[in-house]
């Protein structure tokens, strides 16, 4: 996913998800990382709209109104 999402926290990453319209932090484990994109190998779920921009004002139940973005999809290894 695109590095932009990750929040750093003190115990780890986070990230905001949509759910019903708004804003959902989640906990996510993270792996390897490029200069653009990181790997989450724990936390999101298949299905799951991470935000992308804004999310350093984001809190949690913020409503929000997404607009997608095609993007190269990045396929997880089994």
């Amino acid at each position: 996913m695109p590095s932009e999402s990750l929040i750093p926290v003190q115990n780890g990453k986070k990230i905001f998800i949509v759910e019903n319209g708004k804003a959902k932090e989640i906990d996510v484990e993270i792996g390897a990382r490029t200069g653009s994109s990181v790997r989450v190998v724990s936390g999101l779920k298949v299905g799951d709209t991470v935000l992308t921009y804004g999310v350093m004002a984001l809190k949690n139940g913020t409503p929000v109104k997404v607009l997608l973005k095609e993007t190269e999809s990045l396929t997880a290894e089994q």
